[in-house]
């Protein structure tokens, strides 16, 4: 795959990716994650200060992680479902690894929150790789 179908394919995933999950962790269950913090929020950075630099560049990776194992090992047409399952997993193993050690680390962390946020990075990555797929699909002049 050329880099230029790679990147045309990857760049709105990320945008999509990066905008949907701020508006879900800050607009729609912001109140939610903010009252399951308060029990460590003596060790974190309030939400509005948080350095975007980070989640930017976390989205980058993880977008990217999607982009090499939904896009490069189809020459034809990339089946939908598939794309789906291989952007929930990697989200998976994300979401669950950052859930999971803070987890192990801070007494106070709290189940629900790891329960919802790995939940919602799965149907985020879900959609996500579908979404690769699709933009591939339709840029290599298929119907999907």
């Amino acid at each position: 795959m050329k880099f230029r179908n790679f990147f045309v394919c990857w760049l709105p995933v990320f945008v999509v990716m990066f905008a949907v999950n701020g508006l879900f962790h800050g607009m729609l269950a912001g109140e939610f994650f903010d009252k399951q913090f308060e029990p460590i929020q003596a060790v974190i950075h309030p939400s509005e200060y948080t350095n975007m630099f980070w989640v930017i560049l976390l989205e980058i990776i993880i977008s990217f992680v999607m982009g090499y194992f939904i896009l490069l090992p189809w020459r034809e047409k990339i089946p939908g479902r598939e794309a789906a399952i291989r952007g929930a997993l990697i989200n998976l193993v994300s979401a669950s690894s950052w859930n999971f050690a803070n987890a192990s680390m801070f007494i106070s962390w709290s189940n629900i929150l790891s329960i919802v946020d790995v939940s919602w990075h799965l149907v985020l990555g879900a959609f996500s790789g579908w979404l690769m797929a699709w933009i591939y699909n339709r840029f290599a002049g298929r119907s999907s």
